[in-house]
C-alpha cells in the first residue's frame, strides 16, 4: 500500500468514527435527537440507537435486521 492509499483509509475511519459519534445522538427509530445521547442500542451491531424499546423493535421490523450484519462489519474496522 502506497502513501495515497494509507492516507484514504485513514481519512475515511476517521469519517466513520465521527459518524458513529454522531448516530449515538439520533434515535434510529423515531429520529429524536437528545445531545445527552440513547439508553438503548442494537445488541449486535451497537450502531443503532434508540429512546425507547418500542422504536428499536419498530426500527428492527421495518429493516434494521437485514441491514444489521453490514453495519456489524463496519463497525469492528471502527473498533480495531
Amino acid at each position: 500500500m502506497n502513501e495515497y492509499d494509507t492516507a484514504i483509509i485513514e481519512t475515511a475511519e476517521e469519517f466513520l468514527r465521527s459518524s458513529h459519534e454522531r448516530l449515538k445522538t439520533r434515535c434510529a427509530g423515531c429520529e429524536h435527537i437528545d445531545e445527552d445521547g440513547f439508553e438503548f442500542k442494537c445488541s449486535r451491531c451497537k450502531s443503532a440507537f434508540y429512546c425507547s424499546k418500542v422504536c428499536q423493535k419498530r426500527h428492527w421490523k421495518a429493516g434494521h435486521k437485514v441491514d444489521c450484519y453490514d453495519i456489524t462489519s463496519i463497525v469492528q474496522v471502527i473498533d480495531e
